[in-house]
C-alpha cells in the first residue's frame, strides 16, 4: 500500500490516460476508502454508498481522457462523487423515498468511539444512540453545509481543496463551515442533554 500511496497521481494519471489500466487501478485502490467513506456520511446507506463510489471510479475511468490536470486527481474525483451523490438524492426524493441511516454501520465517527478500552454493553448502547443521533444531526443539513463539513470534517482537506471540489470561493467555504459546525451544536446540544 506505500508504494502505491509513494507514487503521485501526476504520473499515474498521465499512465492512466495513454492507456495503461493498472495505473488507474492504483488510483482506484489508493482513494476508494475515502470516496466510499464521504458517500456513506452524505447519504447515510452502505449499500448506496457502495454501489455510487463504484459509480465515481466508473465515470472517473470514461472522463479520464478529458481530465486536463489543471486541478488535482483527487478533488477532480471528489467532485465526480459530489455530483453523483446530488443526483441520487434527487432522484430518491422524486421518488419521495427517505434515505435510512443504517444503525448498524461498519463505519461510525471516530471521534465518538474509544477503541483502546472495553465498554459495557450500556455504554456500547449509549455510543451507538449518539452515532445514530451525529449522523442524523449531520444528514439533516442543508446539502451545501453537509458536504463542506464532511469534507473538512471527516476527510480532513484543507479549505482550498474544498474550494476546489464545490467550485466557490474560499470565503464561501470557510462560512458554509462555520455556519454548518454551529448548525450541528445546535442541533446536538439537545442530544447531549438526555446522555
Amino acid at each position: 500500500m506505500a508504494k502505491i500511496n509513494s507514487c503521485p497521481d501526476y504520473l499515474l494519471v498521465c499512465a492512466s490516460q495513454k492507456g495503461d489500466k493498472s495505473a488507474f487501478e492504483k488510483l482506484v485502490v489508493k482513494y476508494q476508502n475515502r470516496i466510499f467513506n464521504m458517500l456513506l456520511r452524505m447519504l447515510g446507506d452502505y449499500e448506496i454508498a457502495l454501489d455510487l463510489s463504484q459509480e465515481t471510479f466508473t465515470h472517473a475511468y470514461q472522463g479520464l481522457k478529458n481530465f486536463k490536470r489543471e486541478s488535482a486527481f483527487f478533488t477532480w474525483l471528489f467532485r465526480i462523487a459530489l455530483n453523483i451523490a446530488t443526483s441520487k438524492k434527487r432522484q430518491l426524493a422524486r421518488h419521495s423515498y427517505k434515505i435510512l441511516l443504517s444503525q448498524e454501520s461498519d463505519y461510525p465517527l471516530e471521534s465518538l468511539q474509544d477503541v483502546t478500552r472495553e465498554v459495557s454493553p450500556e455504554t456500547q448502547l449509549i455510543q451507538q444512540e449518539m452515532q445514530s443521533e451525529v449522523q442524523k444531526a449531520i444528514s439533516s443539513l442543508p446539502s451545501e453545509f453537509k458536504e463542506a463539513l464532511i469534507l473538512r470534517d471527516m476527510e480532513d482537506l484543507s479549505y482550498e481543496e474544498i474550494q476546489e471540489i464545490l467550485c466557490c470561493p474560499l470565503g464561501t467555504v470557510r462560512s458554509r463551515i462555520h455556519r454548518a459546525r454551529l448548525m450541528l451544536k445546535e442541533k446536538l446540544s439537545s442530544m447531549t442533554e438526555n446522555f
